[in-house]
């Protein structure tokens, strides 16, 4: 019987899915063909039919829905509720119940159900969908509703195509407007069906619907696929034809026509004439089109046709063959006028060589040493040495015309450099010291000269040097000593250039003619103005072993409950660089060498001519592209070669920068790169037995041997590694000194040892060392993130779940080591078995003793299956449910707790556990973990919990703060006995606020409004919400604290309501317009266990609100460009660089599709509006003061978008800001004052202009009050440190108006200051 229910309620679940899905898809079919009833119909129509009143709010308890699944007459609510709570019951932990479904319930339009005791509401597009059909069937739908019903709607319009007429019309975007007089929109594209010309339009939505069905028809699949591949071929041939006429604009002398080589008049089938011609020469139009000769098929008279942007698609094989006839001219041409421009007389001929006869190029037929430019034309490759014509095939030429014009501009800038001697004059004429070089006005110095170029360098790396310097952030020895190398190098190369111009301009030693003089004008001709170099367009990838969103969310769910847990886990960068000094005297960033090797050879190739193959290369070996392909021609094929930028340890650019770039090992130079080509293109070439291949080049004139190395990988060959036989003299460096060595532990992001990582540790590294230093760094200086004195330092951005677990495990082992020596002695030899143990020991030879071995294999071990694990949940999480990220982390935790718990449940005690089994040894560290015991309390003298002195553990639940049937509620009023003391006055609380203000802001991540995509909004019991800093200081505690509904009481209200509070709870104080007050979140409370059924409704109210809200997320963008603000936006910044000028009035962005997500150009939209808010105010350029003003706009930016419902992310901060507000409450009151007035002025105007109110456009907010607090700390309050200069500095921007922008009229704070 029970089976045959089971294949009953089965038949039934799939008939209502299929029921849903099908009624959804008609709603669809129906609006598409202009139905009206389903928007509502006629308005009179609608009288006469009166609506079905909507479905009140119900509780179905599971076994309501047992009852209703036996019958068939349900109404559309009830067989929702059958259907989601079957859903919901596979989804829970308990599945042995008699009654086979959970609880839903439906509330104000929203169905929600629970799983596991959490509630589960419907998505928003589940809940619009259900809506939707609720009013197709006839429903009224209460007015909050019509326009989530038509976002629904709409939105699912957006990627239809349709027949109008002649046209089709492709619904591109809907815009819902941002003020509330605003009408929904829809862009549509339109496109003519012959000639497929396109055009934009914006029609109102209401519009739209009644041409639906009428004039516009939608388009079937086939026709779509059909009208899209002529649209993909007419963008083809448009980007062939501006490719012909780039080649064209870029040759030398103009090729502007000619007739095709026999060879290539062949028959080409075409969508013109009868579909088939052959074309015989070509020209280039005054308007930049093209008109081509030909003989069409069925006749011997020529004809000819026009081709331009609209219609090179019905001729793309035409193309095609001018494009290569084009190619091949401009090639020839330029190294013909460039051999007989830089060349010498060779009878009647031009004939250009290198001093000394050096190479210009290796080819299968030789090396090509001299270029020869005949008197008829020609141009022929030579090899003076054996006297031989050298024949160029494939790519040759391609590289000789490079390698000529590097060669050009080589000697024009020797011309330049000579003809600009004269020019020093003026220089000379104004040095005040004529024994101090330097003495003299810089703004005389010639322009494009050698002297121009390094004395630019010289200022990029002083000014470099002089920021860093002069900053709060700590430098590393080893950067600063390069800093000043690169100072010291630019400063001496400056000097000599400077001291070899002077001399020349006074003792008249020089000399050039009026033939050097138009050589240089016909240098600039060939390489300025006829050749503007091709950009190397890069885009956005996510680089090798990037941490996916899944994980990252699983790793900070473990920080988090080590966190609670009272543990330190910092991921704050400049934090751990100030502890790693301390522990070891060296900070070394990850990837620091790497990336400025990079960024050198980008300055050794600056301005060179490159080919396209050579372009990819240069790309991704500089760092601003990856993975960009380029072919190369090798035994009359062509190969795909995909550039790669990988990491330092595996395959990839980096990979060869990080090991042959100035090193001593396989060397490599910023030339030799650009030879990678040539080397695939030429090289011998062989397949190992692994499947890399090897391409190997000897090049005979210095008898250097390049390597290039890929992988084969669908269909093309993806770059591994590049490298030669050249040697350098090593140089004797060391990463650590003698003196700072100390016991360092190195893995990767998969928890296993490197090669290339190294265990150093002094001769105490077996005696007790308070100040151990656990490092994740392998021994070329990476550094991952690492462990002292108690505290775990990750690095967020490489660190994965696997971190979190292995250090706490190092923590957790010393606990056991101290306390049970004995059971620890178990571990060591349980430790012994696993295959880690010879592993680790082969890795790390310095691990001198079994203790250290075996900690390193557990700490390894436990990550390692304690991650496994977690991801196999939270897969099962992500795949069955509809939750983010965070919530799926946090239910994996929640979760795998709970098993953990039931295998341990006759243990409590951890250390005196008696293990039985290396995998139960591991699994151990993960449950302790998960419910929040600190390992350090138990280790004897430790500085941070107890004093050395026994420590009362807390009860696990109580710990966590988590409420179950054991944890203990008190009246309130005797916790505020706790509290209320003589010295507790006013003035005393608010400085402890903001003490505490301070401390939060300086620990969090990011000013977030959101959690599980539902907006937070902080209120009290009767639903007043909170606002400004208050609510930003609720929001950041309820996510630090995981708190599900935020909803926040006072002592009064907890005192009326007959309300108790945990015993062990904290409050967070609040100020308020009666004072200072401490408020608990209800999750504090026995509220939740006393009143179930209202704390669920609060939980729906909290998510149907926020999405209801969510309307007004846009709001913010009403102030961009739309003629109701007097301040203009401009979209030429960078992501994360939003900046204000004063000068023209104008916000500077970037452009919204530049952004991952829409809150980031929201974000930095506000805070160019709060910097707006700023122009006025006082403002020292000092350091500091520059700091304090980028806080204060990160955090008015942060109350706008709390108030507009958007995420304002993560910033960097800086050491200064986070000392100051952890410990000046005065700074921190000042910086949130600041903040306030300006999002007050803000948000103001946004909602009177939302509202159609007329007000002043003006956002200025100078300061009625002066700085009255000390920034810097040096004891100075900055009224009278600051607006003094900054007087002066207003009345020299006065006098001369056109002056670069000073720092008060143009802000511009970048997110990672």
């Amino acid at each position: 019987m029970e089976m045959a229910s089971m294949n009953s309620w089965c038949y039934f679940f799939l008939v209502e899915i299929i029921m849903a899905k099908q009624k959804t898809k008609n709603i669809m079919n129906r609006f598409l063909q202009g139905w009206q009833q389903i928007f509502g119909g006629d308005r009179q129509e609608a009288v006469q039919n009166k609506f079905k009143p909507f479905p009140q709010n119900h509780y179905f308890r599971p076994e309501e829905l047992d009852y209703l699944s036996k019958n068939s007459n349900l109404t559309t609510i009830e067989k929702w509720a059958v259907a989601t709570g079957k859903w919901a019951f596979e989804q829970s932990k308990d599945k042995f119940s008699d009654c086979k479904y959970a609880s839903v319930k439906w509330q104000d339009g929203l169905m929600a159900t629970w799983v596991d005791g959490r509630i589960i509401p419907d998505t928003p597009s589940r809940q619009a969908e259900k809506l939707a059909l609720l009013k197709e069937d006839g429903f009224e739908i209460p007015d909050k509703y019509e326009k989530v019903i038509t976002n629904y709607e709409a939105s699912r319009l957006v990627g239809n195509y349709f027949f109008k007429g002649n046209d089709v019309v492709k619904v591109e975007d809907y815009d819902k407007g941002h003020l509330v007089a605003d009408t929904p929109k829809l862009i549509l594209q339109r496109w003519n069906k012959d000639n497929l010309s396109s055009a934009k339009e914006t029609i109102e939505y209401v519009d739209f619907k009644e041409e639906l069905g009428r004039s516009m028809v939608t388009m079937s699949d086939i026709d779509k696929q059909e009208f899209v591949n002529k649209l993909t071929n007419k963008e083809q041939g448009k980007q062939l034809f501006n490719k012909v006429i780039e080649s064209i604009n870029k040759s030398y002398p103009p090729v502007l026509g000619g007739i095709l080589p026999l060879e290539l008049q062949k028959v080409h089938e075409v969508n013109a004439f009868d579909g088939k011609l052959i074309p015989t020469s070509w020209s280039i139009d005054n308007d930049n089109t093209m008109r081509v000769v030909v003989f069409t098929d069925n006749s011997n008279k020529t004809d000819s046709i026009v081709i331009d942007e609209n219609t090179a698609h019905r001729y793309k094989s035409v193309l095609d063959t001018i494009d290569k006839v084009v190619e091949k001219e401009r090639v020839n041409g330029i190294i013909y006028s460039l051999a007989s421009l830089l060349g010498n007389d060779f009878g009647e001929n031009k004939i250009y060589a290198k001093e000394n006869n050096g190479p210009l190029l290796p080819t299968n037929d030789g090396v090509v040493n001299a270029v020869v430019a005949t008197k008829d034309g020609r141009t022929i490759a030579f090899n003076l040495d054996k006297h031989k014509e050298i024949t160029l095939t494939g790519k040759d030429p391609n590289f000789l015309m490079v390698t000529m014009l590097n060669e050009a501009e080589k000697e024009r800038q020797h011309l330049r450099d000579l003809v600009s001697i004269p020019q020093m004059k003026d220089y000379v004429e104004s040095m005040t010291d004529k024994e101090k070089l330097l003495s003299g006005e810089w703004d005389y110095i010639p322009s494009k000269t050698t002297l121009s170029k390094l004395f630019c360098e010289y200022q990029r790396n002083e000014e470099k040097f002089h920021s860093y310097t002069h900053s709060s952030f700590p430098l590393a020895p080893e950067d600063r000593n390069e800093m000043l190398a690169n100072l010291a190098s630019s400063t001496f190369a400056f000097n000599t250039e400077m001291k070899k111009m002077i001399d020349a301009y006074d003792t008249k030693s020089y000399s050039f003619s009026e033939s050097d003089v138009k050589r240089l004008e016909q240098l600039d001709l060939i390489l300025d103005n006829t050749f503007q170099k091709p950009t190397i367009r890069h885009h956005k990838v996510t680089k090798g072993e990037t941490i996916t969103e899944t994980e990252a969310a699983l790793r900070d769910s473990l920080v988090n409950k080590m966190r609670r847990s009272g543990m330190d886990v910092i991921t704050d960068v400049d934090e751990a660089k100030i502890a790693h000094q301390e522990a070891s005297n060296q900070v070394k960033e990850m990837g620091t060498r790497t990336l400025k090797r990079m960024n050198k050879i980008g300055k050794e190739l600056e301005g060179r001519e490159l080919t396209q193959e050579q372009q990819a290369v240069v790309g991704v070996y500089t760092g601003k592209a990856d993975n960009l392909y380029f072919k190369v021609s090798r035994d009359d094929k062509d190969k795909s070669i995909l550039m790669r930028q990988g990491n330092d340890f595996h395959a990839g650019a980096k990979h060869s920068v990080y090991g042959h770039y100035d090193t001593n090992k396989g060397v490599i130079t910023a030339d030799d790169i650009l030879l990678i080509p040539i080397v695939i293109a030429k090289g011998d070439r062989k397949v190992s037995a692994n499947g890399k291949i090897e391409y190997k080049y000897n090049n005979p004139q210095n008898n250097v041997s390049y390597k290039v190395i890929t992988q084969s990988e669908k269909g093309h060959e993806v770059f591994n590694d590049f490298y030669t036989n050249k040697k350098v003299r090593p140089s004797v460096t060391s990463s650590l000194s003698e003196e700072t060595k100390t016991n360092l532990i190195a893995h990767n992001n998969n928890g296993q040892t490197l090669d290339s990582a190294k265990v150093q540790q002094n001769d105490e590294t077996t005696k007790k060392d308070d100040h151990k230093l656990s490092e994740f760094k392998t021994s070329k200086g990476e550094i991952w993130g690492f462990t002292t004195d108690g505290k775990i330092y990750l690095d967020p951005s490489v660190a994965n779940a696997e971190t979190p677990i292995h250090e706490y495990t190092h923590i957790w082992a010393d606990a056991i080591r101290e306390n049970n020596p004995k059971e620890w002695s178990n571990i060591v030899n349980l430790m012994k078995t696993t295959t880690l143990w010879g592993q680790i020991k082969k890795d790390y030879p310095e691990l001198k003793t079994e203790d250290e071995v075996a900690d390193e294999v557990l700490a390894t071990y436990s990550g390692k299956r304690g991650a496994e694990k977690l991801r196999k949940e939270m897969s099962r999480m992500t795949n069955h449910g509809n939750m983010t990220e965070k919530a799926a982390a946090a239910r994996s935790l929640g979760r795998m707790e709970h098993i953990l718990n039931r295998f341990w449940k006759a243990v409590s005690d951890f250390l005196h556990i008696h293990f039985t089994s290396a995998e139960n040894v591991a699994d151990r560290p993960l449950k302790d973990l998960l419910d929040g015991i600190d390992p350090r309390v138990y280790i004897k003298g430790d500085k941070r919990i107890g004093n050395g002195k026994s420590v009362d553990v807390l009860p696990l639940r109580e710990q966590r703060g988590q409420q179950t049937s054991e944890t203990r509620f008190i009246d309130p009023l005797l916790l505020k006995a706790k509290t209320d003391g003589r010295w507790h006055t006013q003035e005393h609380m608010e400085k402890k606020i903001y003490k505490e203000y301070g401390s939060i802001l300086a620990a969090s991540k990011g000013l977030t409004v959101s959690d599980n995509g539902n907006e937070s909004v902080p209120m009290d019991m009767s639903g007043h919400k909170y606002s400004g800093t208050t609510a930003m200081m609720l929001n950041i505690a309820s996510r630090n604290h995981g708190y599900e509904v935020p909803v926040f009481l006072n002592l009064a209200t907890m005192n009326a309501n007959g309300i108790r509070v945990n015993e062990n709870a904290v409050a967070i104080p609040v100020i308020t317009k009666n004072g200072v007050e401490n408020v608990y979140n209800i999750d504090q409370t026995d509220y939740p266990m006393k009143h179930p059924q209202e704390y669920s409704n609060m939980k729906l109210n909290q998510v149907l609100e926020s999405r209801l809200s969510s309307e007004n997320k846009d709001a913010i963008e009403s102030l961009v460009n739309n003629n109701r603000f007097t301040t203009k936006t401009s979209f030429d910044s960078s992501v994360g660089s939003a900046s204000y000028s004063a000068i023209d009035n104008t916000i500077h962005v970037a452009p919204v599709g530049e952004y991952d997500k829409k809150d980031g150009f929201l974000q930095d939209l506000s805070e160019g509006l709060v910097m707006r808010t700023r122009k006025s105010e006082p403002v020292s350029s000092r350091f500091e003061n520059i700091l304090k003003e980028g806080l204060i706009v990160h955090l008015g930016s942060g109350l706008v978008g709390q108030k507009y419902g958007y995420d304002v992310g993560e910033t960097a901060g800086s050491k200064f800001w986070k000392e100051r507000l952890k410990n000046d409450p005065n700074y921190t009151k000042a910086v949130i004052k600041a903040a306030e007035r300006s999002s007050d002025k803000i948000i103001d105007y946004v909602d009177k202009l939302q509202k159609g109110q007329s007000q002043s456009s003006n956002l200025d907010m100078r300061s009625t009050t002066p700085i009255d607090i000390d920034v810097d700390g040096n004891g100075i309050v900055e009224s009278d440190e600051n607006l003094a200069p900054d007087k002066k500095q207003g009345a020299d921007e006065e006098k001369d108006n056109n002056q670069e922008e000073s720092h008060h009229q143009q802000r511009r704070f970048h997110r990672g200051m």
